[in-house]
């Protein structure tokens, strides 16, 4: 199965560059998903830690492109400091 990403790009990130984008990428499951509790989510949300994010063909942010059922789209984050990324695709 092929998804799509919506990139965010910010400037504590060690790993993008500034702007945005859509790319394509194979996944081989729909069982794990991001979960967080209400708190750590709004941390993460205020804290542009969200990198990547289930998307449809337009980069629109939907439940129909979430294959896993993850909160907010959420397919990838960073930790605060921008060095540590996690990945969920």
């Amino acid at each position: 199965m092929i998804v799509q990403l919506f990139i965010f790009y910010f400037k504590n990130n060690e790993f993008l560059k500034p702007g945005s984008e859509i790319i394509n990428i194979p996944i081989a499951h729909n069982e794990g998903n991001f979960f967080a509790n209400e708190d750590t989510l709004k941390e993460i949300m205020d804290g542009d830690q969200i990198v990547f994010r289930y998307c449809d063909l337009e980069g629109n942010i939907n439940l129909n492109s979430n294959p896993n059922g993850s909160i907010e789209n959420v397919a990838g984050i960073i930790n605060k400091e921008g060095n540590v990324l996690g990945m969920m695709p």
